[in-house]
């Protein structure tokens, strides 16, 4: 499943905030722990973030945790890296399949 968003700030950073029944409904509930991994992709320049939830360990650097309420799940990223990484975008499209919550620019 697919869908894209509109690029939030906060403090003049770039901000991703995905919320709500798409996250419950791919299986990423409040509280689950992920991993965020910048993944490069064949024939294009623009980085791809990944948010891995398979197998992470306190020892990850880069980890987070889904926010929120059991009923209204939020995963939210923010800060200079994220101005870096959406480089000026106005939208991003979020994959979400498997463990794994894919990020990139639109």
């Amino acid at each position: 499943m697919q869908k894209t968003y509109k690029t939030a700030f906060n403090r003049g950073n770039a901000r991703i905030w995905i919320e709500g029944d798409i996250l419950n409904a791919n299986g990423f509930t409040h509280g689950r722990r992920f991993k965020r991994v910048m993944v490069a992709t064949i024939g294009s320049n623009a980085p791809v973030m990944s948010l891995q939830f398979a197998d992470v360990k306190d020892s990850d650097k880069r980890k987070g945790k889904i926010a929120g309420t059991p009923a209204r799940p939020i995963v939210d990223l923010n800060g200079k890296f994220m101005t870096e990484f959406m480089d000026g975008a106005t939208h991003y499209l979020a994959t979400f399949k498997n463990d794994t919550i894919t990020i990139e620019r639109a």
